[in-house]
């Protein structure tokens, strides 16, 4: 679905450098698994990491196990 938009979705990537202004052009560089990472296009988002939200709902009533970051 993503890629018949043309959007590439990358994950676990360091991030080095971004050039340009978004909904113009954008160029992201940086690196994924040990390899140069060079990407193109109009907008950039970023979403660096999550919280979960899982204290207090009852999981633990449900047997639901979770990690000590709540997971």
């Amino acid at each position: 679905m993503c890629r018949d938009e043309g959007i590439t979705v990358v994950t676990n990537a360091k991030i080095t450098r971004v050039e340009g202004n978004s909904g113009d052009w954008i160029r992201l560089l940086g690196s994924r698994d040990g390899a140069d990472l060079s990407l193109k296009g109009t907008h950039l988002l970023v979403a660096a990491g999550r919280t979960p939200n899982t204290s207090g709902i009852g999981l633990e009533k449900a047997g639901v196990e979770t990690t000590d970051r709540g997971m």
